[in-house]
């Protein structure tokens, strides 16, 4: 792809930041760091002499656009929805303001949007607003941290239970994929099931993610499932003997529900500290990474779950992991928190922020 000039200005300026834009079938922008100009258009030096205003600069094979984490203020512009061929754009972790403008809203080419705001600072908001905190959890998985918690932030701690699901209410209404994995597990001995996403950016197609012929290779002891998965009524399965998990709270939760030994793999927000509680409390083993960069191999993978499935050492996590399976799946202990959440709010009512 070209370069061409940089820092041409712009006769309107974007009140909420700025704009680059790029030529080319799968271009990819990102905001610039520091304090760039108002426009800048990424393209053939012959098209700059004609384009003075945003109006101008529509890119028709414009596929993604990110502006999120960049402290943004202000209306999200309805310029924007010039961009005829867009199917991404990321705005979150901003300080945006208003609707969404219904020429962005009526994109009929845009496949994810994301405005959310600034999570580090609604949470903070939440903090300092509320007059106490419930929280999914219980004293049998964590009440030193309860109590650490409440004497940080000054404010009574009441956990509800850990609420898991129901597995029977989610067999229900299982539609043609659900059935078919199902079908699937019931005929294996040894395998695996791997849930799948594609990663937000990633332009290649779904068949590009995995290694060259691994759902080949593995076709006859593995199934990949891209996209959503039935993960309760997966687990709940009597031939899984181990969970591979990126440590969202609730995924550790209907874990240990099942009674599995986990294998931890935090990626990002909260799960990192819930991989080191569950690797603390003897539930799981956490991947190995390098220190410096976060990267872990295969080789890392395959270690952790050999130690909590099977080697002879992995014992403990196993034992752990079924002790703890009968406190989630103890109904009245469980509804115990939930009445007790209740009882706090009825007697509660007028406590000051």
């Amino acid at each position: 792809m070209e370069m061409g000039e940089l820092g041409q200005r712009s006769r309107r300026r974007w009140p909420w930041g700025r704009f680059e834009s790029a030529s080319g079938e799968s271009s990819r922008v990102t905001p610039l760091s520091g304090s760039p100009p108002d426009l800048v258009f990424y393209g053939p030096r012959t098209e700059l002499p004609s384009r003075a205003t945003p109006e101008s600069f529509t890119v028709i094979n414009l596929l993604e656009l990110d502006f999120s984490n960049n402290s943004l203020s202000g209306p999200i512009p309805a310029e924007l929805g010039k961009l005829t061929n867009l199917t991404s754009l990321g705005l979150f972790s901003n300080n945006l303001t208003g609707k969404i403008p219904p020429e962005i809203g009526n994109m009929t080419s845009l496949g994810y949007l994301d405005v959310n705001t600034n999570d580090a600072r609604r949470f903070k908001m939440a903090l300092e607003g509320c007059r106490a905190i419930a929280l999914r959890s219980c004293e049998e998985l964590e009440s030193e941290w309860l109590i650490l918690l409440e004497e940080i932030i000054k404010k009574p701690i009441v956990p509800v239970g850990l609420l898991p699901p129901s597995v029977d209410e989610r067999n229900e209404n299982a539609n043609e994929s659900e059935v078919e994995i199902m079908e699937w597990l019931g005929k294996q001995r040894t395998c695996f099931v791997w849930g799948l996403r594609k990663p937000f950016g990633l332009s290649r197609p779904d068949g590009e993610i995995l290694p060259e012929g691994f759902e080949d290779r593995t076709k006859d002891f593995g199934l990949v499932v891209k996209g959503w998965a039935p993960q309760v009524k997966i687990l709940a399965h009597e031939l899984v003997g181990g969970f591979l998990t990126h440590c969202g709270w609730s995924s550790i939760i209907e874990g240990l529900q099942s009674g599995h030994p986990l294998v931890l793999l935090p990626m990002d927000l909260d799960q990192g500290l819930n991989a080191r509680l569950m690797e603390e409390k003897g539930f799981g083993v956490e991947v190995e990474r390098n220190e410096e960069d976060g990267c872990f191999n295969k080789e890392d993978v395959a270690k952790a779950l050999r130690l909590v499935m099977v080697d002879e050492e992995g014992e403990s996590y196993r034992k752990r992991a079924q002790k703890m399976m009968e406190v989630v799946r103890d109904k009245e202990r469980q509804d115990k928190n939930v009445d007790g959440f209740i009882q706090f709010l009825a007697t509660n009512r007028s406590l000051e922020a």
